[in-house]
C-alpha cells in the first residue's frame, strides 16, 4: 500500500522522500523530524527540509509540545483538495495563454497520436463541438461511462449520431438509444489482429485509432476532407450493410452462412 501511495503522489508532483514522508506520517501519526527520518528512510541531513516543502504545500502540519516540534500529515482528502485547486488554477491560467497564442489552422496534416489517454482527450473535444452529426465506430472496450454519456447527449441534442458498437461478448450493453451491432467481431480480429476506433464529426475531422492486445495505440487525427470523407463513408457503409443484414437475415444466412464467410470469400485477396 505504502508503495502504491509513494507513486500516485509522485504523479502529482511530490518527489520520492516528500511521498515517503507523507505517507510514513499517514501512517504513524504525529512525529518529531529525527522521528519521521527513522521511520520513512529519509535522511536526517534532508528530511527537515521535505518537511518544510511539505508545510508549503498543505501537505502537512506542525505543533509545538513539550518543547518539540511536531509533524503530522494532512488528512488525504485535505491533501487532494489542494492539489485539485493547484491542478484548476494551472489549467485555467494554460487555457488563457492558449487563447492569447491562437491555434493554426492546418486541415492537411495528418497528426499521430500514440497514448489512449490522448486519444481520448481528443475524441472528447471533437464530441463536444459537434453541430451537425457524429459518425463512431468503437468496441464495447473503448466505450467508458464518460464517452457513453457524451454520445447519449449528443444523440439527444443533435439526432444524428450514428454508433457502430463491436463487443466480443456479444451484450451489447449501452446506454446509447441506438446503435449498429456488429455481429462479426471474431471474424474481424482474425483479419485484422487488433480492435479499432473511428470518429468523424460534422464530416470536418477524423480520428482513427488502432489498439492492440498488448495496450499499444497508433492513432491519426485530421482534418484532410478526403480522409474525412472516406472515414465518415467507412462507418455509413457498416451501418447500411449492418441494417440489409438484419433486415434480409435469413436469406443472407441460408445464401452466406451464419458467419458471412462465403461472402467474404468472395472479395478476399489472400492466397
Amino acid at each position: 500500500m505504502t508503495e502504491k501511495m509513494v507513486f500516485l503522489l509522485k504523479n502529482f508532483g511530490f518527489t520520492e522522500s516528500e511521498s515517503r514522508v507523507y505517507v510514513s506520517l499517514l501512517e504513524s501519526g504525529p512525529c518529531t523530524g529525527y522521528e519521521v527520518s527513522k521511520i520513512s528512510a529519509v535522511p536526517r541531513s534532508k528530511v527537515y527540509g521535505v518537511l518544510e516543502t511539505l508545510l508549503q504545500k498543505g501537505a502537512v502540519a506542525l505543533t509545538r509540545r513539550d518543547k518539540k516540534i511536531l509533524y503530522n500529515a494532512q488528512s488525504v482528502s485535505e491533501v487532494s483538495g489542494v492539489i485539485e485547486k493547484k491542478i484548476t488554477e494551472n489549467l485555467n491560467r494554460l487555457r488563457k495563454q492558449a487563447q492569447e497564442i491562437g491555434e493554426p489552422e492546418s486541415k492537411e496534416d495528418i497528426w499521430n497520436l500514440y497514448s489512449m489517454d490522448a486519444v481520448k482527450v481528443k475524441i472528447y473535444e471533437m464530441l463536444n463541438r459537434a453541430s451537425k452529426e457524429i459518425c463512431v465506430q468503437i468496441w464495447a472496450d473503448e466505450l467508458d461511462s464518460c464517452m457513453e454519456d457524451c454520445l447519449v447527449k449528443k444523440q439527444r441534442e443533435l439526432g444524428k449520431v450514428l454508433v457502430v458498437l463491436y463487443d466480443l461478448s456479444g451484450k451489447y450493453k449501452t446506454k446509447i438509444t441506438h446503435v449498429y451491432k456488429h455481429g462479426f467481431e471474431q471474424e474481424k480480429l482474425a483479419e485484422l489482429g487488433n480492435r479499432w476506433l473511428v470518429v468523424t464529426v460534422d464530416g470536418e475531422e477524423t480520428l482513427s485509432a488502432s489498439i492492440k492486445e498488448n495496450g499499444k495505440v497508433e492513432a491519426t487525427y485530421t482534418k484532410n476532407s478526403r480522409m474525412v470523407f472516406f472515414a465518415k463513408e467507412y462507418a455509413l457503409h457498416d451501418a447500411y450493410s449492418l441494417k440489409m443484414i438484419e433486415h434480409l437475415k435469413k436469406q443472407v444466412t441460408t445464401e452466406f452462412g451464419d458467419d458471412m464467410k462465403e461472402l467474404r470469400n468472395v472479395f478476399s485477396f489472400q492466397d
